[in-house]
Formats: structure tokens, sequence, C-alpha cells
């Protein structure tokens, strides 16, 4: 249901910051990432509700809705409508909520 690529854009309320990058779902895993960061995880569904878990490891250096965090856990969970999921998390050691949009690509 997934499976293929997307735009994974990360919206910090906290900091009124957004950044983007892609992710690419083929059966229950995931690999993406973005200017700064790389990620690998994995996912679950139904038919509308999401849970993905994501480890994240900045690569290069940066500006990003996560601060200085180098390497660390995300679980995001929320719904499934057509071609968008509209998730919400929190990072591993952190107290701000993350909103997160994927738009699939192709």
């Amino acid at each position: 249901m997934l499976d293929g690529l997307w735009l994974i854009q990360f919206h910090s309320p906290c900091k009124n910051d957004t950044r983007s990058g892609v992710v690419l779902f083929q059966g229950s895993e995931l690999v993406g990432g973005d200017s700064s960061y790389y990620y690998v995880g994995s996912c679950e569904n139904t038919d509308k509700d999401i849970l993905l878990k994501m480890r994240l490891r900045k690569h290069s250096p940066g500006v990003s809705v996560f601060g200085h965090l180098m390497d660390f856990n995300l679980i995001l969970s929320g719904k499934f409508a057509a071609n968008t999921l509209l998730l919400e998390g929190l990072p591993e050691h952190r107290e701000h909520r993350l909103q997160v949009k994927l738009s699939r690509l192709q």
C-alpha cells in the first residue's frame, strides 16, 4: 500500500520550522534522507492507521528541526488518506512534538 517514493516534511510548531526530505517504502521497511540526516526504519499499517519507527543519523552539519541530535529514534503515528500521511511524534529525549506530512511522489 505504501510502496514507493514519498516526500517527507518535518514541522516543529515550537520552532515554526519545516524541513523536507524523501523516503522510499518497500514492504514494511523504509529508507530516506535529507541534506543533514539519513533515516532507516519500519512501518506498520492498517487501512487508515500508520506507525513509523525510524532511526535518524546526522551525516552533515546544517539547520534542523531536530536541534543538535546526532543519532536518535523517532516514532510517528497517524492517518493515511489518499496519497498523504499525516503523522505526529516525539524525537527520543525531546519534549516537543513534531508534525510530519508525507506525500506520494511515485
